[in-house]
């Protein structure tokens, strides 16, 4: 399948399980069904906001019986191996990881990242690939990444919306399946929920494997609540990187003692720094209780300095997951 800008007439959008002449919404859409001819997907990818029910997608597929990763977090069904391939751009690791999958399942499937943004080049990668994306109202969404990481309200709706443009641009370039999946309305017919998780993906599920789908759907539980805890209680973003320096911030809570934040150049020359320079501009933005959120480290060495080509990430020393906007190439 190829990707390719096509006007939002071709793709087909058909409503599943509603009835138009009646207003009734059933809040399941289809996109590009014509380009499913009968035959089934090898790979499923489940994408959306982050905060906006991929994480029970993930789980109702895995009670399906798909493999969603073979190191998946426990409450947020995110692979952690492939995660981080696809964050750190390790291209050739990334597709021998798929390769491997595509030789042990018939279908697997994961979870894209919250941080991550879908790209052409990843579907390339993936064999007969069915993507799912699910909506959910930006308030709600808004909503729980501020009571998860304290952040302003009018700026979490603002990004959600910035979010979902890029992800309707997204959709309108692809000729890929795509089942769109409204979180309210899966809520309202989880029945409805497992049929076209069954149809669109062709499972053919039997009774228990329905019954167990049926008892993986609920409403923010406390695993998930915990994980998103250990795992969203940061947040950081490499910003600028220099040929002898490397910069941006970094916090844990509320910010009371100054994170210690890793560099890695190429993967593999390891640094580490306190971010401990004041960020006014942050503490404001996250309600800090101090600005000694920001890092900048410096490369003294002739032999450290940054070379064309480098990449760097950087990430905060007690945790897996990459500041924002990292890795960078100088």
């Amino acid at each position: 399948m190829i990707f390719q800008r096509k006007p939002s007439e071709s793709h087909g959008a058909l409503m599943l399980g509603g009835d138009s002449e009646n207003h009734l919404n059933s809040g399941f859409w289809r996109l590009n069904s014509t380009q499913m001819h009968g035959i089934p997907p090898a790979t499923v990818v489940v994408a959306g906001l982050g905060r906006s029910g991929t994480s029970m997608l993930a789980a109702v597929l895995q009670a399906a019986g798909i493999s969603m990763g073979e190191q998946t977090a426990t409450g947020t069904h995110e692979d952690q191996q492939l995660a981080a391939l696809l964050q750190q751009r390790r291209r050739r690791e990334l597709q021998r990881l798929i390769r491997q999958r595509d030789d042990a399942y018939a279908l697997w499937g994961f979870k894209l990242p919250s941080r991550q943004i879908l790209e052409h080049s990843l579907f390339r990668m993936l064999k007969r690939p069915y993507l799912v994306v699910i909506f959910r109202d930006i308030l709600a969404i808004a909503g729980r990444r501020q009571v998860s990481r304290g952040e302003q309200l009018m700026g979490q709706l603002t990004q959600s919306l910035s979010e979902y443009h890029r992800l309707l641009e997204f959709l309108k370039k692809i000729d890929i399946p795509c089942l769109l999946i409204s979180y309210e309305k899966a809520l309202l017919n989880p029945d409805t929920l497992i049929d076209q998780l069954d149809c669109f993906l062709d499972l053919n599920l039997d009774g228990p494997t329905r019954s167990a789908c049926r008892s993986s759907i609920e409403i923010s539980p406390e695993i998930y609540r915990r994980e998103v805890r250990n795992h969203q209680g940061w947040q950081g973003r490499l910003e600028e990187i220099h040929r002898d320096k490397i910069m941006g911030w970094a916090f844990v809570g509320k910010a009371t003692v100054p994170a210690t934040v890793e560099i890695l150049i190429n993967g593999f020359r390891r640094y580490s720094c306190r971010a401990d320079k004041p960020r006014p501009d942050v503490q404001k933005e996250h309600q800090l209780e101090t600005s000694a959120c920001g890092f900048c480290l410096e490369l003294d060495d002739p032999s450290e300095l940054l070379q064309e080509g480098d990449r760097v990430s950087g990430r905060v020393a007690t945790m897996k997951m990459d500041l924002r906007n990292s890795p960078l190439t100088f």
